[in-house]
């Protein structure tokens, strides 16, 4: 299993997996991932998963050269680990990181229209390319109710309560260029959970960066979608209360 070789005029792609008891799954993401032939790596990052992803993957990189595993000794959370990831790219001189749910929720297909989303934006800034499921021309399918409603209550949210310009702050699907990959790594107080693509998002917006939404297709989960959504809005908005607070104090202590 190999990609395609690129031009070299070609960006240098990364996509991160960040893994957990994903074994039924992860073997058909990453084939169908390789197959597009403009990844130039791609970077599993599994949290001590139980049932063998890990082994899975292992086995997988032997026959691919593209493919990187990153094992880490404990469950720490998904954000850690798509911290670990990003950094890993950023050392394999990636020039595009690409953020992914790794339970087959988004389609690898959609990945081409993110990374030029990604590359239209301004070069001298933080540019990320969301792969949206509430902007028009989106297809969501089998998605429960109850976490489809929260979801969308918990981007209204942080639109109106935290200023987020996005429609979906929190997909799980999504191209960092460069400068917008190192601004995160650069970071350690990023929280360690599913808040983490929240919490990075209203950074870089606060930094300047360029946000563009591109449509895709999203299937739902069918197990864990209501606790992540949940974890989703309790993380997201402590994070972003405490650095609201935060930046309050700090203007006070420079008008006083």
């Amino acid at each position: 299993m190999s990609a395609s070789p690129r031009p070299s005029s070609a960006p240098r792609i990364a996509v991160v997996l960040p893994t957990f008891e994903e074994a039924a799954v992860i073997g058909g993401l990453l084939e169908r991932l390789l197959a597009l032939g403009c990844v130039r790596r791609v970077v599993v990052v599994d949290d001590a998963s139980p049932d063998g992803t890990g082994n899975i993957v292992e086995r997988l990189a032997q026959d691919s050269p593209v493919l990187h595993l990153i094992r880490r000794p404990e469950r720490s959370g998904v954000g850690g680990a798509m911290l670990d990831g990003i950094r890993f790219a950023l050392e394999d001189h990636a020039d595009i990181v690409v953020l992914m749910d790794a339970d087959g929720s988004y389609r690898p297909d959609d990945l081409w229209a993110l990374v030029d989303a990604v590359r239209s934006t301004d070069a001298g800034r933080p540019g990320v390319a969301l792969g949206s499921r509430w902007t028009v021309g989106a297809h969501r399918e089998h998605w429960d109710p109850l976490p489809s409603v929260a979801n969308w209550a918990l981007n209204v949210s942080l639109r109106r309560r935290h200023g987020l310009r996005a429609r979906d702050c929190s997909s799980g699907f999504r191209a960092l260029n460069r400068q917008a990959a190192t601004t995160i790594a650069a970071g350690d107080e990023w929280p360690p959970g599913f808040a983490f693509s929240v919490a990075t998002l209203h950074e870089l917006e606060r930094r300047g960066a360029e946000v563009v939404e591109v449509p895709v297709r999203f299937r739902g989960r069918h197990t864990g979608a209501t606790k992540r959504t949940l974890l989703d809005a309790v993380g997201a908005f402590q994070r972003l209360s405490t650095q609201r607070t935060r930046t309050r104090g700090d203007v006070e202590s420079v008008r006083r």
